[in-house]
């Protein structure tokens, strides 16, 4: 089995997220990874940063989704995504 890495959490190469679910997820924390300023709004405003969206585009997150990220209270980044992750793990590894 292959295993890849992210913040240091192992997933099977054959665990595939449902992408209906997860796509907003990852193009939110994909804007904060690559745009330092978004990343900041999204720690410290993220109603605004939910709000504005990235480029142009907004984010279609699900209610749930949506409150995850206004009441998460994150230092950085990656404390965000692993928050987000072990809420939504669903791999049995």
């Amino acid at each position: 089995m292959v295993l890849t890495t992210t913040s240091n959490i192992f997933l099977p190469t054959s665990y595939q997220p449902d992408q209906a679910r997860y796509g907003e997820i990852s193009r939110l924390l994909s804007a904060a990874l690559v745009d330092r300023k978004f990343c900041d709004l999204l720690l410290t405003r993220p109603d605004l940063a939910l709000a504005n969206g990235y480029a142009g585009e907004p984010f279609h997150l699900t209610s749930t989704q949506r409150q995850f990220f206004l009441t998460t209270k994150s230092a950085s980044l990656t404390d965000l995504a692993e928050r987000w992750v072990k809420l939504n793990n669903r791999c049995s590894c």
